[in-house]
Order: C-alpha cells, then sequence, then structure tokens
C-alpha cells in the first residue's frame, strides 16, 4: 500500500531526467522527461519532455491534498520501476489548470510513481479507486 505515511513529502531540490520507458499514455512517444521543483514554486513542480518540447505536465504531491490518499502499486509497476523497496519511491499526481488557481484539478486515478534512485517512471492507473481525475486540488473551494 502506498500512503502518505509510507512516502513521506521528499522533494527533488535538483532538476533530473525521469526515463518512462512506456512513456506517459496518450504521449508514449515521450520517454525522457526534466522532473524538477523548486521551493519558490512549492508544491508544485515540473514534469517536461525532452523529447517533445510542447508537452510539459505541472505535478503536486498528492499526500499534501488529499491525506487519505493510497492505492496498491501493482507488482508490474514494481518490476518495471526496478523498485526494491518503498524508499525511493516518490509519487507526483498531474494537475489541471483551469481559468484559475482555485479551480485546479488533481488526477488521482493516474499517479506517476518515480524511482529516485535509478530515475525511472511510470505512470500508474489504478482501477476500483473511489478517486476521480478531477478531485478539486483545494478542497474547501468545491464545497462553496
Amino acid at each position: 500500500m502506498v500512503s502518505g505515511n509510507e512516502i513521506g513529502n521528499n522533494v527533488v531540490a535538483e532538476t533530473v531526467v525521469i526515463v518512462f520507458e512506456e512513456g506517459i499514455p496518450g504521449f508514449e512517444h515521450c520517454k525522457r522527461f526534466e522532473f524538477g521543483e523548486v521551493e519558490e514554486a512549492a508544491p508544485f513542480g515540473t514534469l517536461r519532455s525532452l523529447d517533445d518540447e510542447e508537452i510539459s505536465f505541472l505535478v503536486v504531491d498528492p499526500f499534501l491534498f488529499y491525506e487519505e490518499y493510497e492505492f496498491d502499486l501493482p507488482e508490474t509497476a514494481t518490476g518495471e520501476l526496478r523498485l526494491e523497496s518503498a524508499e525511493p519511491l516518490l509519487i507526483r499526481a498531474i494537475v489541471t489548470l483551469r481559468e484559475e488557481l482555485e479551480s485546479a484539478t488533481i488526477n488521482l486515478v493516474a499517479p506517476i510513481a518515480i524511482n529516485i534512485e535509478n530515475k525511472l517512471g511510470k505512470q500508474i492507473i489504478l482501477s476500483n479507486t473511489p478517486f476521480s481525475t478531477r478531485h478539486q486540488l483545494f478542497e474547501s473551494n468545491a464545497d462553496k
């Protein structure tokens, strides 16, 4: 089970190149992404394709916004990421911006798992989950 308590609030202090051997669903032609997080933009980071300059994603640690968020990492993903333990695992979710930041949504159905040690990444597609692809990033605004 992957949860915020297990992973912690890891932040990558420098920009690193992450290889997605299968690409990201819908962007299979993109295998290499530059992943970066900077303190000034916290808690947001970017995942920018090095194979197609027009492809870039805004990402965030989902556990910062949804403490109850958890999922089972499929064995196939564990193998593809060459994970020995959960320690080097970093989880991020793609954020979709609308007109205003307050109306941004987060995709909790397809988290991005990154093995920090070997710089491999994979977008995991969850099934049988109570979460959606368009959860409000800022829950307080969802109730207004």
